[in-house]
């Protein structure tokens, strides 16, 4: 997995970790930060507003599922 994914994964298995510390992380791989916001604002999670903001989209997805999405995206 790249350097960024593999760390990401490692925070969202963490207790104590938060969203801000998984938004910092993401950030630095635009192309996964891109998947995650596509995938907060597609129909499956039917946000009644658009999700701007990589912070958002972690929040409305959830770190259970964020890690599928990190996996299968870094799997592609």
């Amino acid at each position: 997995l790249p350097h960024v994914a593999s760390q990401a994964i490692v925070l969202v298995e963490d207790p104590d970790t938060t969203a801000q510390k998984l938004t910092n992380l993401l950030g630095q791989d635009t192309a996964l930060a891109a998947r995650v916001l596509k995938i907060a604002n597609s129909a499956m999670f039917s946000f009644q507003r658009e999700i701007t903001t990589l912070n958002q989209a972690i929040m409305v997805i959830g770190f259970k599922s964020l890690k599928g999405i990190i996996v299968a995206a870094t799997l592609r």
